[in-house]
């Protein structure tokens, strides 16, 4: 799983990770509905394991070295002592440590979405632009503030008297 690199984001190339940012939320869905899946499997596996080991002894509580029937404290001791069942636990555990990164990486991979719509604002507000550009757009502005106030004075009446005047 390479969710820490699909996190990642180029702030010089949103476009693409736009594009992008939908197929990667699939992508980690699809992948935690399966280690769910996964999971449950385990979960049910295990489950049955047990009850089956647990009938078993209940059954033939004298091949288990009982001589009465056995309480359900030592009935379940004997059970998570079964090697099929300590396998099934682990693997058990390590579906459940996938499950628990795969919320991670959902989780990442949606502020990952966040973080794109906010670098997008930034950028339609010329965060990234050329501080030389924003000196030449204030320049311009000033410039034809000028001219604007210049042709407001030459155009008034009562300056045009006077200069003719």
């Amino acid at each position: 799983m390479k969710y820490k690199q699909d996190t990642n984001i180029d702030k010089f190339a949103l476009d693409e990770e736009l594009i992008v940012q939908a197929d990667l939320s699939r992508k980690y869905g699809e992948l935690w509905a399966d280690a769910l899946d996964e999971r449950d499997t385990w979960k049910n596996r295990l489950e049955l394991l047990k009850a089956e080991k647990s009938l078993h002894i209940r059954s033939n509580f004298k091949d288990y070295e009982f001589d009465t029937k056995p309480t359900e404290d030592a009935i379940k001791a004997m059970t998570l002592r079964d090697p099929k069942i300590q396998e099934a636990q682990k693997e058990l555990q390590n579906a459940n440590k996938v499950v628990n990164k795969l919320v991670v990486a959902r989780e990442s991979i949606e502020q990952k979405g966040r973080r794109l719509d906010r670098l997008v604002d930034l950028w339609k507000l010329n965060y990234w632009a050329d501080p030389l550009d924003r000196i030449n757009i204030d320049s311009m502005q000033a410039q034809s503030g000028r001219k604007a106030i210049m042709k407001e004075l030459n155009e008034n009446p009562r300056l045009r008297r006077r200069k003719n005047g």
